[in-house]
């Protein structure tokens, strides 16, 4: 399902995510949305029996995603691209949260698109520990997209000694 500019209210961001995390959706498109309220917590009640591959919530204006980070877990050997691009609220707290509850484990992970998520220096370690612990469980390299956040060099070269393929247009880098 691929929906681009149009309104979606409170419950409807749940029910596309029920259908695509737990329902046996394989694709989830959903970008400029105006996005009402979502109940994570009774998605993570239900059973997760879907192969999600490609999930994309692009310019939603989403914050906290512990949660979904959490949904996402069932999904570590099937989904191959992930993007929370344009969600600026997301920060350090919920990129450390997606490393450590699904990134580090996400075997079939090709693609994570992270830009202009509000990513620092915070997040880019956590990133960094997770792809490490990645590439020592011998798991696939994955491409990651962080430009257009708020990374200095420290954070930039963490990710760069774990990425084969990263994006950092548009940070503050001097001195990397």
């Amino acid at each position: 399902i691929g929906i681009a500019d149009a309104r979606i209210d409170d419950g409807g961001l749940e029910t596309l995510l029920e259908w695509a995390l737990c329902r046996g959706g394989r694709r989830l498109r959903v970008k400029r949305d105006a996005c009402g309220h979502c109940d994570l917590a009774k998605l993570k009640r239900m059973n997760a029996t879907a192969t999600l591959e490609v999930l994309e919530l692009e310019h939603l204006g989403l914050e906290d995603i512990s949660g979904l980070a959490d949904l996402l877990t069932p999904h570590a050997s099937s989904l191959k691209r992930l993007s929370l691009r344009g969600n600026a609220r997301i920060c350090d707290a919920g990129i450390v949260a997606l490393a450590k509850a699904f990134v580090r484990t996400a075997s079939a992970l090709e693609v994570l698109d992270l830009r202009n998520t509000g990513c620092s220096d915070g997040g880019a370690v956590a990133l960094a520990r997770a792809l490490k612990a990645r590439r020592d469980a011998g798991l696939p390299n994955v491409a990651v997209d962080v430009g257009e956040n708020l990374l200095s060099a420290k954070g930039a070269n963490d990710l760069m000694r774990e990425c084969a393929v990263l994006d950092l247009r548009r940070n503050d880098l001097q001195g990397a």
